[in-house]
């Protein structure tokens, strides 16, 4: 099996390159969010980001008005009326704590040319940094942005649901509703909460809440909150710049054709540092799937490929491990894959790759994860083809 191309890399000559490359990248990442950044001036008060045209999603507690009520929110400077379209819970309980999922929606009406942030449903891997920027009166009385980033650590139950446990960072009073980005993911993973008092850190409400109590807002994101390129360059960039010089490439995903050949996937994987690495781990997840009756759409051949992987996956949610052992990979060496993916007809499944490394005798593992893709397998025998056109008209998703 021929050997895969070089994948692209990244070089540093020295420190004071690297140092100067993330300076760059942090003002990038900030004038990213700043369009989709909005002040709430409610009687609480904090901030909120821009999730669809014209929509605003913050936290519960920050806005005490009643759904129907008009608050004032500022976005680049500009002052507009926003609706109270939806809270959750609809009034807070007599604890100071508000009840999970402690989230709103505020609506600006006729607002639409605007970015939006994308979200993610999934939960960050641990160690994960996840990085914010609120309205914040920490150096003036009039408010204005304040970056943070923190250190997820885990999820911590709570009545309703689940927080994300957050350290290193402040959560700062006003940064409550600000977005809580993935570096790595290049996505918006959570809604920040509160903070955790003196001992720094914070609690963050996963996006997965949101999607769970506002029906549309996962559909209206998808639509909207990928249609600017520069947010997935520069975070994927972001991703590249904390991930130790290992760089994942995904060059190609391919159906199943008719003749049966497999779906797969082709991806490299680079060490583009000075240091040797260990690959620990690489996994398949499935997202979701959903019942399909039709074929779903082709995608193109990609790279020669250099080892290859197979996985087997059922219709239903779960992480399927790829690698058999855990190997060494050298300072500027590429590895190529090709991913055989064996699955049910009839389903459309949500998928996301997963690769996991860490310095050899080192405990901290660093993780990249691909932005969620799709494969569909279609029927070819008529029964299952019955059963599925009478689960897709049922609303079949797992």
């Amino acid at each position: 099996m021929r050997r895969a191309v070089t994948a692209r890399t990244t070089t540093a000559t020295g420190a004071r390159e690297r140092a100067r490359s993330r300076v760059s990248l942090t003002r990038s990442i900030d004038q990213l969010l700043k369009p989709r950044l909005v002040l709430v001036n409610s009687a609480v008060g904090g901030t909120g980001f821009l999730v669809a045209p014209g929509t605003v999603l913050t936290c519960a507690h920050v806005v005490e008005e009643p759904i129907g009520e008009v608050v004032e929110v500022r976005h680049l400077g500009v002052a507009l009326d926003a609706e109270v379209e939806s809270r959750f819970p609809a009034a807070g309980g007599e604890d100071a704590f508000y009840p999970y999922p402690d989230l709103c929606l505020l609506r600006i009406g006729g607002y639409e040319e605007h970015p939006c942030v994308v979200l993610d449903e999934r939960i960050p891997a641990i160690d994960q940094r996840l990085y914010t920027r609120g309205y914040t009166t920490t150096l003036s009385p009039m408010p204005s942005e304040e970056p943070s980033t923190f250190t997820y650590e885990g999820l911590h139950d709570v009545a309703g649901g689940q927080l994300l446990k957050l350290t290193s960072g402040d959560a700062v009073a006003g940064m409550s509703g600000s977005p809580l980005l993935d570096l790595a993911g290049g996505v918006v993973a959570g809604v920040v909460k509160t903070s955790r008092g003196e001992r720094g850190g914070g609690w963050g409400i996963p996006v997965r809440a949101a999607f769970a109590v506002m029906p549309g807002l996962k559909e209206a994101n998808a639509r909207h909150g990928d249609s600017d390129p520069q947010w997935r360059d520069i975070l994927r960039s972001a991703g590249q710049a904390h991930d130790s010089g290992v760089i994942v490439d995904i060059d190609a995903i391919r159906e199943r054709t008719p003749s049966r050949r497999p779906a797969g996937v082709l991806f490299t994987v680079t060490n583009a540092g000075g240091a040797l690495v260990k690959l620990v781990s690489m996994g398949l997840e499935v997202i979701s799937c959903r019942r399909i009756v039709a074929p779903h759409h082709d995608l193109p051949e990609g790279l020669p490929e250099q080892f290859s992987l197979s996985v087997e996956i059922d219709p239903s949610p779960g992480v399927y491990e790829l690698l058999d052992h855990a190997h060494m990979l050298q300072p500027q060496e590429t590895e190529g894959y090709s991913l055989q993916i064996h699955a049910a007809e009839g389903w459309i499944y949500q998928l996301s790759l997963h690769v996991r490394w860490r310095e050899p005798g080192g405990s901290h593992l660093e993780v990249w994860r691909s932005r969620p893709f799709e494969l569909a397998f279609t029927i070819t025998d008529p029964g299952e083809l019955l059963r599925a056109a009478r689960e897709a008209d049922q609303g079949g998703t797992r």
